[in-house]
């Protein structure tokens, strides 16, 4: 027999929580993958050109791992790095990894 849940998947709640940030903060969120997904935040620029703030794996969930790319997003990140914490238990310490240089 297969087993039905209503219970959502870390992945689910992750993209919810992202899905949140983009809309207050006027960012654009793309998404990629299937077994790890990867989520890009965007801004839209000039042109309808996209350029890469954030990046966030699925794994996050477990290691709180977020790529800034853009300082621009930095409160962003900060935000969503509160929110890893709170929604998942195995989060103690978000971690926001600049990849960028000053």
């Amino acid at each position: 027999m297969v087993k039905v849940s209503d219970t959502k998947s870390d992945n689910d709640r992750l993209r919810e929580i992202i899905t949140g940030l983009c809309n207050k903060y006027g960012y654009r969120l793309l998404e990629t993958g299937w077994s790890r997904t990867t989520f890009d935040v965007h801004k839209m620029e000039a042109e309808r050109k996209l350029h890469l703030l954030v990046q966030v794996e699925s794994f996050a969930t477990t290691s709180g791992e977020i790529r800034l790319f853009d300082p621009e997003a930095a409160d962003f990140a900060n935000e969503l790095g509160v929110l890893l914490e709170r929604t998942f238990p195995a989060v103690s310490e978000a971690t926001i990894i600049k990849s960028y240089s000053e």
